[in-house]
């Protein structure tokens, strides 16, 4: 029986069920999964705000917008019988994202895209395919 170690970036949309899909697909296959769910915040590089908000208000506010950003995901997860582990990083996503799946010691990446992320793709790339480029682990991505 394999043991899957993976990765669930989560940004906060409510668009899941493909990751759920996937997920029940391996677990009916007989693979154990040990799931780590990990919301990434840009950093606020404004050395304005800084000015103004201490660090430990930042880290709060960084903590707070994570926290809501996963809570859809773990709900998600939760209803279909899966437990996570609940990961947050400030930083720049696809770099963070491939990081932390290697600190983890991660077997895999498995990611969501969003159909809306088609023209900000064309005008930007996507960190889907930023974290595919970066990454020495498999980076599944399914359509949310």
């Amino acid at each position: 029986m394999p043991t899957e170690i993976l990765l669930i970036p989560v940004d906060g949309s409510p668009a899941f069920a493909a990751v759920i899909e996937h997920l029940e697909a391996l677990r009916a296959r007989g693979d154990e999964l040990t799931l780590h769910l990990l919301n990434v915040q840009i950093p606020v590089e404004s050395g304005h705000a800084r000015r103004f908000v201490s660090r430990e208000a930042l880290e709060a506010w960084y903590q707070a917008e994570s926290v809501e950003a996963l809570r859809p995901a773990v709900a998600a997860l939760a209803a279909a019988g899966f437990a996570c582990t609940l990961h947050h990083v400030v930083g720049h996503p696809a770099a963070s994202i491939v990081a932390e799946a290697q600190a983890l010691g991660c077997t895999g990446i498995l990611m969501a895209t969003h159909p809306q992320a088609l023209l900000r793709h064309w005008l930007l790339g996507s960190v889907a395919e930023e974290v595919a480029t970066l990454s020495p682990l498999p980076v599944v991505c399914l359509p949310a």
